[in-house]
């Protein structure tokens, strides 16, 4: 790296890396393919993969959480519960240096390949109710209020914090950031999971 065009040798300083001027988005919203079109073997399950992209302005680690909390609580109540499909779907988030991203992905029985967009895009819906999202805050806030008698848990999230913030982050700073976080904040990063704003890979049988 040091040789590369990308650095200047500057001792005890470290160069920064230029970013890209113009970058050629990818403008198609969905793709589908069939399974059967590059294995020879039989499949009896689906994939999907649901891609956005999420700005850091206003945004926390704690607001990704709950909204993750909430999504993968109402996909289990829509999919399972009400329909009784065979599913493996869950959402979680990547953080990169300058921005967020939000994954929906997982393996569905093949009988939904029809419908299963439709019924991620109503679990989504379901993923906004207040009711459901102030349940994951006040659990959060419990979690960081409780005594832990044996400190085994502070010295955890203190190596933890101390590795991703470089810093060790305390308790009361923990609860004051499960605190801050408000309902209307998880429902607008559910929100950006609309069909216009996600990319997604669709792969049936």
């Amino acid at each position: 790296v040091a040789r590369s065009s990308l650095t200047v040798d500057r001792p005890s300083a470290p160069s920064a890396i230029p970013l890209p001027a113009n970058v050629a988005l990818y403008r198609a919203r969905r793709h589908a393919m069939r399974f059967s079109e590059h294995l020879k073997a039989a499949v009896d399950y689906g994939k999907i993969e649901i891609i956005v992209p999420c700005p850091r302005q206003g945004l926390s680690d704690g607001i990704l959480v709950r909204a993750c909390e909430a999504i993968n609580e109402a996909l289990f109540r829509h999919v399972r519960e009400r329909l009784g499909g065979d599913y493996d779907l869950s959402v979680h988030a990547l953080e990169h240096p300058e921005c967020f991203e939000l994954i929906l992905s997982g393996n569905f029985a093949a009988h939904l390949a029809p419908e299963i967009e439709r019924l991620i895009h109503e679990s989504l819906a379901l993923a906004e109710d207040a009711a459901l999202i102030q349940r994951f805050i006040v659990r959060a806030i419990n979690n960081c209020a409780l005594l832990d008698f044996n400190g085994q848990d502070v010295a955890t999230a203190a190596l933890s914090s101390l590795a991703d913030e470089r810093r060790i982050v305390t308790v009361a700073e923990h609860l004051a950031r499960a605190r801050a976080v408000m309902v209307a904040d998880v429902q607008s990063t559910i929100r950006l999971f609309a069909p216009e704003r996600r990319w997604t890979l669709l792969c049936t049988p």
